[in-house]
């Protein structure tokens, strides 16, 4: 679902763009305040949903070890982190490269691609990651048929909701920088480019 709001989004800001070298000081936007945080600390957003699944893993945890011959289950916290490390770690190398190496005498920071989608789509896959894996976690333990504390259920519930919610942000978000901030080229390449590298290894890495 997430990713069907992107195209419209994107797609979108494409086909009705308005972009003018005026629009950065003109325009307030809707979105304007989760902008301004995904710009300063886009990267780190998904680490809510995370923390919060990691508490519901530890009450989880205490809760089986009430159970007599229960095993420890995998809560796959690791596997999150290393999927958002990756993903940071890409979208900064390429964006790196573009300004020091492909674009250096660009003025400013504009240059022929949407760094702003580009990162909307990096932290956009982190946190549908996360959404899935805390979805992951309760269907698990219903399939095995275990008690589990209510509080650990209520944060996953939370964890799911509060990552898709930051998934949705950020395609909402692209659609104004799209019509508003780039040319239609920059960021359909954006958008190539993020779906490429971010959301190819995320279908791959999601669970079974």
């Amino acid at each position: 679902m997430p990713w069907l709001i992107w195209i419209t989004t994107v797609s979108l800001g494409i086909v009705y763009n308005e972009y003018t070298d005026n629009n950065k000081t003109k325009l307030y936007l809707p979105l304007t305040p989760f902008d301004n945080a995904l710009r300063t600390i886009g990267p780190f957003l998904p680490l809510a949903p995370l923390a919060m699944r990691a508490i519901g893993e530890t009450f989880a945890a205490l809760e089986q070890r009430k159970i007599k011959g229960s095993t420890r289950r995998k809560t796959h916290i690791v596997s999150s982190v290393v999927f958002f490390g990756g993903v940071q770690t890409v979208r900064l190398g390429v964006y790196l490269l573009l300004v020091k190496v492909v674009f250096p005498k660009s003025k400013g920071t504009v240059y022929p691609f949407s760094d702003h989608i580009f990162l909307g789509l990096a932290v956009s896959a982190c946190a549908q990651f996360e959404a899935v894996r805390s979805l992951a976690s309760f269907t698990e333990i219903k399939r095995q048929r275990r008690s589990i504390t209510t509080v650990a259920i209520v944060l996953w519930a939370l964890a799911a909701c509060c990552a898709l919610a930051l998934a949705t942000l950020c395609a909402l978000d692209a659609h104004y920088t799209a019509r508003y901030f780039h040319a239609p080229i920059d960021s359909a390449f954006a958008m190539v480019a993020g779906a490429a590298l971010f959301h190819v290894p995320l279908l791959v890495s999601l669970p079974n």
